[in-house]
């Protein structure tokens, strides 16, 4: 059991579980994802572990939001004792974060600082002993913690409350983040049940009243109308059970046959306006159902005002429906009425009236603040709490510090508020919609009832005369909680299985190293670590690439990063990389080259590159042809070869983009490196010159000069004399002294 040296107790709570997992990290130092329940002490778990390896390197500590950062950095600062604790977001200058990273124990970050740091090469990530992952889960697709874990080799450990229900979504968190080894602990674990706290979860249906439910009912009509033409025109096998996320899929699938079979691209094309239409039908109810007559009514007026400014015939058929315009009438019928916005708000009044400390979550920024205004008109003290995109960093801790102080009872969050975020302990969390996310849900309830004290927990769910989307969304959700715990404990055992066969694969591997005199002689290059394989490399040889300080953050650079290229940042007014001597590289994706070919700004670009580099070159990414008419893409592709000279090259992706990036670097490297000079040729000097006479090669040559002993005399032969020598004929021997003597 480790000693905890560095570990302030004072401050922290020994929990038996805590000090469990985390010494289980230690001991077998495997990349370990902890899943574990919201209110727990997983940044507790972090610390540990941590302050045992901080003198080895440097701990990293990195979170997912600004908010979060600064919150983990106080709490591991009074967690230890005599560590160095700093945070780095985007708002410390970049050379202040690279002198904090050298002089620093602890470092906590968000993932996207750290990863900008590594490609301009002010941190170096050999140095960290640990990295922890709070919030784990985000490890998939192109979130940073995918990148940054890769860069890192040292100990990773991940710490969520709710990794998914999803078993392929989880493996690909454990693959991304290289885990070994996963530690779950439940409510019902003996070492936690008597720190849970006792949460009381209630499903409360609204009922909704027969206004309400007579404009979804006509919305859902306007949208099934929608669908039943889709069908009509043989693009859905069935208008039944479509919602969104189909949409959505149908739309690429149509764009997909507009770029194949052009005879098909006006019947295409109607397809789209009426799947565009169908969509904004939706997020029509959606508003409705979700945010109340208020929103719904100033949707409807933005579409209003963009049909007077576009024109756009999808937007006039849609607020021409019958359908439709009956839903704005019973709406703007209620509003007149002076109905509450939507029937949850008197709902949410009364769950927390009478409480001292409450947390209501919603989806929508819209629905945070009119639920905000309801309760304040009610005369209770309110505060809101909305993501980076509409509060400033300073303007949310100001507003959980209210909360701490209790300047506000109740606290109205988007989901900023859901991950981590140090909010006092509320007797009462309400979820103003379900959510259909059992990660989402988990981190909500998770807000109250903790440090083992007892909470409410109530989920707000509309019912009407058909399924409401709350209604959707709450047995999605409570089907997703039941598979999560699954889910993890297959990825769990599949891990186990796995590791067994790299053990056994492994003891294998050793018995044959044993017998190589050297590891290299047994496989080149293997067994050395990334410092090393640098060193290895000549850096002469090394193809360099100029960056434009804008492309820094894009997954064209990560992928360059690990190619054995130079990367040079610079400001480029034309391009976005610059490769060789005056090779200027623009790259554009699918929906960026079509932007700029409908606004002219393509063609003005590639006349600028033309002038400005001695060759220019255009990456597209993706397919525009999925965007604009096949025919204007082609059209703007043979413009750019054959009237600029512009080279233009396509890729699938970044990955790819970068590939071709690093060939071309590659190639230039290449033609400039010197050649080495040829040997100067030991053969007669005079057999050379006499090689030059047409027909006359090397061994001709040395029979010439067998015969008359010198050039001189070869010159003054005559044609009968020339004829003496094997191989010299009658007409060949005119032809020597005609060219001799001509």
């Amino acid at each position: 059991m480790p000693a905890w040296k560095r570990v302030n107790w004072d401050f922290l709570e020994r929990r038996e579980y805590q000090v469990s997992v985390a010494a289980e990290i230690l001991d077998s130092m495997d990349n370990t994802l902890v899943v574990i329940p919201t209110g727990l002490g997983k940044t507790a778990i972090g610390v540990m572990v941590l302050s045992e390896l901080v003198d080895e390197g440097r701990a990293v500590f990195l979170a997912p939001t600004v908010p979060l950062v600064n919150q983990h950095a106080r709490f591991i600062e009074r967690a230890t004792r005599g560590l160095d604790v700093k945070a780095l977001t985007g708002k410390v200058r970049p050379e202040r974060r690279k002198v904090e990273w050298k002089k620093s124990d602890v470092i906590v970050a968000t993932p996207h600082v750290i990863r900008n740091d590594i490609i301009e090469g002010r941190i170096d990530p050999d140095e960290a002993s640990v990295v922890i992952f709070d919030e784990a889960h985000r490890a998939v697709g192109g979130y940073p913690y995918v990148y940054v874990s890769k860069e890192f080799n040292c100990l990773k450990v991940g710490l969520t409350a709710s990794p998914g229900s999803d078993v392929k979504r989880i493996k690909e968190v454990v693959q991304n983040l290289g885990i070994e080894r996963i530690i779950v602990k439940t409510e019902e674990d003996p070492d936690v049940k008597k720190y849970l706290g006792r949460v009381k979860v209630e499903w409360v249906d609204v009922e909704l009243p027969e206004w309400f439910d007579n404009a979804r009912r006509e919305l859902q009509r306007a949208f099934e109308r929608r669908l039943e033409l889709l069908e009509d025109m043989g693009f859905l096998q069935s208008s039944r059970n479509v919602w969104v996320g189909k949409l959505l899929s149908l739309r690429e699938e149509i764009r997909e046959q507009m770029a194949k079979r052009r005879e098909r691209a006006s019947w295409c094309s109607r397809a789209l306006g009426v799947v565009a239409e169908a969509l904004r039908i939706a997020r029509a109810r959606e508003i409705l159902e979700t945010q109340g007559i208020g929103p719904f009514l100033r949707y409807v007026e933005r579409l209003t005002e963009r049909k007077r400014s576009s024109g756009g015939s999808s937007l006039r058929r849609i607020l021409g429906d019958p359908n439709f315009q009956r839903a704005v009438r019973e709406c703007k019928s209620a509003s007149l009425r002076d109905e509450p916005d939507h029937p949850k708000l008197p709902e949410v009044e009364e769950l927390v009236e009478d409480v001292e400390s409450a947390l209501v979550f919603t989806q929508y920024v819209d629905t945070a603040k009119l639920i905000a205004d309801y309760l304040g008109e009610s005369g209770i003290s309110v505060g809101v709490l909305l993501g980076k995109e509409h509060m400033k960093e300073h303007e949310q801790l100001d507003v959980i510090e209210s909360i701490k102080r209790g300047e506000c009872r109740v606290l109205v969050s988007t989901s900023v508020g859901e991950e981590g975020l140090d909010l006092p302990t509320c007797e009462e969390v309400v979820l103003y919609e379900p959510v259909p996310s059992e990660i989402r849900t988990i981190q909500r309830i998770g807000r109250t009832a903790r440090d083992g004290g007892v909470g409410n927990a109530h989920v707000l769910v509309a019912r009407g005369s058909f399924p409401t989307l709350d209604e959707i969304y709450f047995h999605v959700a409570r089907r997703r909680e039941r598979k999560m715990l699954e889910a993890v404990m297959r990825v769990r055992e599949w891990l186990r299985r796995r590791k067994g066969k790299t053990a056994a694969a492994s003891k294998n591997l050793g018995k044959l190293r044993s017998r190589a005199k050297t590891l290299d002689q047994f496989v080149v290059g293997s067994g050395r670590s990334k410092r090393e394989r640098d060193e290895v490399r000549p850096p002469s040889r090394a193809p360099v690439i100029v960056v434009d300080s804008r492309e820094l953050n894009t997954k064209v650079v990560e992928h360059l990063r690990r190619k054995p290229v130079i990367l040079e940042r610079d400001t480029l007014e034309l391009a976005d990389y610059v490769v060789g001597d005056g090779v200027g590289v623009e790259r554009k994706s699918e929906s960026d080259f079509a932007r700029s070919l409908l606004d002219g700004r393509l063609m003005d670009q590639a006349r600028e590159m033309v002038r400005e580099f001695d060759r220019a070159v255009i990456i597209v990414e993706g397919n525009p042809r999925r965007e604009i008419e096949p025919e204007a893409v082609d059209g703007a592709l043979a413009t750019l070869t054959v009237d600029f000279g512009i080279s233009v090259l396509q890729s699938a992706g970044p990955e790819e983009t970068a590939e071709l990036l690093y060939r071309m670097a590659k190639r230039f490297e290449e033609r400039q490196r010197p050649r080495p000079r040829k040997r100067r040729s030991t053969e007669d000097p005079r057999v050379e010159m006499l090689s030059c006479i047409p027909g006359v090669g090397p061994e001709l040559a040395r029979r010439l000069l067998d015969e008359f002993g010198s050039i001189g005399d070869v010159v003054n032969a005559s044609p009968s004399e020339l004829k003496r020598v094997k191989g010299i004929g009658e007409r060949k021997a005119r032809e020597i002294r005609r060219f001799l003597w001509s």
